[in-house]
């Protein structure tokens, strides 16, 4: 019986979004709608998740999934919480500690036990709009019936799309395209749009596309101050408890942030000095670095800190290296 992915609850979603197109569509929408097998693997370890849960967590986690605003942070968390449970260990959301609730608390057999806390690494709201623009303009030049694969760029930095102007731009290339019928290596400039004819006649129906216009970039600084933030914000609970803090990212693959970014930032948390030992040491237990394969399977790996006051036990480490 699912939890989430309700039958009701997928009419609705339906409903709600059936008159807008696919790129003003949230992605709960295709979470909850498609039959791709990527969103059909999505509810499946939503669901495997909620159903290790009590009733109360589930029932926060639920409206959460189900809100657009939220969905994609949310099942952030609740992946690492299914790769967690694939390894053996228990899991708990948002279990109370010390006045603080990490996203998830974790025990494994042999009743060692450590948090973790997620952060989500991804586009910004105005990358995100930026984004969409993008695909708009992108999918419009590929419903040109033309035989031609183009390049397109921006030439300004700080060029904007927007769906107007990405109408007069497709229009205006489908008749240069017509009327011209440039040859390879021509270009020609539609406003911040540079296209560049990169092969004729090569036997497709529509225009093909090769496109940066999509390049978008996370600021590492921002990230490893937000990480640091996180540090600060349950470093009493650390201080307090015995306790590991383990931080995990999920990073969006538009962002560009890669897993010796985040090696590094662990590495280089904060150290303090400990007053009986004079050992300089830090909160951060170690790190959770959680992205997909090129197959779209989840992979977990993990960054140890062999200089954190509250270190893993061996005998969780060799779980956390042991099948992702």
């Amino acid at each position: 019986m699912p939890i989430v992915f309700t039958d009701s609850w997928i009419s609705e979603s339906r409903k709600r979004y059936e008159k807008h197109k696919n790129i003003y569509r949230p992605l709960v929408y295709f979470a909850a709608t498609s039959d791709d097998i990527i969103f059909k693997s999505i509810r499946d370890q939503i669901e495997t998740v909620l159903a290790l849960l009590p009733l109360k967590q589930q029932r926060v986690l639920v409206q959460r999934l189900r809100s657009k605003d939220n969905f994609q942070t949310t099942y952030n968390e609740v992946i690492v919480g299914y790769l967690l449970s694939r390894m053996g260990f228990q899991i708990e959301y948002e279990k109370a500690i010390n006045g603080k609730t990490p996203d998830w608390y974790v025990n494994d057999n042999d009743r060692n036990v450590f948090v973790v806390e997620v952060i989500s690494c991804n586009l910004n709201d105005k990358q995100v709009a930026e984004d969409k623009q993008a695909t708009d303009l992108i999918d419009r030049i590929g419903q040109i019936p033309h035989d031609y694969v183009l390049s397109l760029s921006l030439t300004n930095a700080m060029g904007k799309l927007d769906q107007k102007h990405n109408v007069v731009i497709s229009e205006a290339i489908e008749k240069w395209l017509k009327d011209d019928k440039p040859m390879t290596g021509y270009q020609h400039l539609f406003g911040d749009i540079n296209i560049e004819v990169l092969t004729r006649n090569s036997g497709y129906s529509n225009v093909l596309t090769m496109s940066t216009l999509r390049t978008t970039w996370v600021d590492p600084v921002q990230l490893h101050n937000r990480i640091q933030k996180k540090i600060y914000e349950y470093g009493s609970m650390m201080r307090d408890s015995t306790i590991p803090f383990v931080m995990a990212v999920v990073p969006d693959y538009r962002t560009g942030f890669t897993h010796t970014d985040f090696s590094e930032f662990v590495s280089k948390s904060e150290l303090s000095t400990d007053t009986s030992s004079g050992r300089r040491t830090t909160l951060l237990s170690g790190g959770l670095w959680v992205s997909r394969n090129t197959d779209g399977n989840w992979r977990l790996t993990f960054v140890s800190n062999p200089k954190a006051v509250n270190a893993l036990p061996e005998s969780t480490i060799r779980i956390l290296n042991s099948l992702y």
